[in-house]
């Protein structure tokens, strides 16, 4: 008699969880439900066990409190693309340590709750650079697990520098397996509509081609099933992509509430990091200092256009204290650099929100 209790029992857990979310992304639910999301940064080979150590990476672009005697350096991503164009680099097959490596990160990956993996590696280079090492780490998650598991995001380079470069870069980072991207220096509402578009297929309305690479493998689908599925969780409610927008720049900024009621937009992120470089001040000596009361003003607004058009907001959160501080701002998206102080992120996050997620 225990054992047919036990057995029932174990049925029903794992019925309940097989139904517990509607679709395979579970970022699409808690979006859908209003509830907080915890991302982290994807591992690197710095973060394997024995890696020597290294100093900790600062997070986004621009000036951080020292004074200069120039305004400090503002990002260009299209001056940055039109170089990287001119270039031809050489993208050579991964040897058998470097797959072995992906395969390690891969399994330390695995073994890290989460709400979705994220990375920026495609923005700022040729996405063909990276396209063999993140396909053997994407190999590698799927043959280490034994569902759907780990929702991936990456940035794509500025939407609006190459609109034909465009679709097929963000094609190609969808037929990893990608579960969204980030459109990064987002300026307009137009730039955003056209990012957009090339995450849906054509026979969606969108412009992205219909090759789908190892994506459908890696969300355990059929090719026929993963195309019906690919699509934006805010435009169809069969989708399972999720689209995050970033502002910047002083452009960006100025156009937010048109950006916010983008339909097909699922978060809105103030650029924290590039933003610094943006906001600063001429002091009576000369010098150029950050300005931190502008740049908070900045992050505020964003926030409050989030709220007025009920967009779900995102912010970079490193560290336990900031992410509860931007929690109590309206801010329910995060990611954090991987790490101890990114799991704790997680698990603090986690721990707060269980009664609602």
């Amino acid at each position: 008699m225990k054992s047919i209790v036990v057995t029932t029992l174990l049925a029903s857990m794992m019925v309940f969880a097989q139904t517990k979310g509607k679709h395979l992304n579970p970022m699409v639910d808690l979006l859908q439900q209003g509830k907080p999301l915890f991302g982290i940064y994807a591992p690197s080979a710095r973060n394997l066990p024995g890696a020597p150590a290294q100093a900790p990476r600062g997070g986004g672009g621009g000036q951080r409190g020292g004074a200069t005697d120039k305004p400090p350096q503002q990002e260009a991503p299209c001056d940055d693309a039109t170089k990287l164009a001119q270039t031809k680099p050489t993208i050579a097959a991964l040897s058998a340590a470097e797959i072995k490596e992906q395969n390690e990160l891969a399994k330390l990956t695995l073994g890290q709750p989460m709400d979705y993996l994220f990375s920026g590696d495609f923005e700022d280079v040729i996405v063909d650079v990276p396209m063999p090492r993140w396909t053997e780490y994407m190999k590698a998650l799927q043959s280490n697990r034994k569902q759907f598991s780990h929702s991936l995001m990456l940035k794509a380079p500025k939407a609006a520098c190459d609109p034909q470069a465009l679709v097929s870069n963000v094609s190609k980072e969808l037929n990893l397996g990608a579960s969204g991207i980030m459109f990064p220096h987002t300026a307009s509402a137009k730039e955003l509509q056209m990012a957009l578009a090339a995450m849906r297929f054509k026979s969606k309305g969108g412009t992205r081609p219909d090759a789908v690479g190892m994506a459908p493998a890696y969300w355990g689908l059929s090719e026929k099933d993963y195309k019906d599925k690919a699509d934006l969780a805010a435009l169809n409610p069969n989708g399972e992509l999720i689209s995050f927008a970033v502002l910047e720049d002083k452009d960006g900024l100025a156009h937010r509430r048109e950006i916010a009621q983008v339909k097909g937009l699922s978060v809105l992120w103030p650029g924290a990091g590039t933003l610094r470089a943006v906001f600063y001040k001429q002091e009576k000596d000369g010098k150029y200092v950050a300005d931190p009361e502008a740049w908070e003003a900045a992050i505020q607004s964003v926030a409050d256009t989030c709220k007025e058009f009920k967009v779900a907001c995102g912010f970079p959160a490193n560290n336990v204290k900031d992410m509860e501080q931007r929690r109590k701002q309206g801010f329910s998206v995060f990611v954090s650099s991987w790490g101890p102080d990114a799991f704790a992120v997680v698990e603090a996050g986690h721990k707060a929100t269980s009664s609602n997620r």
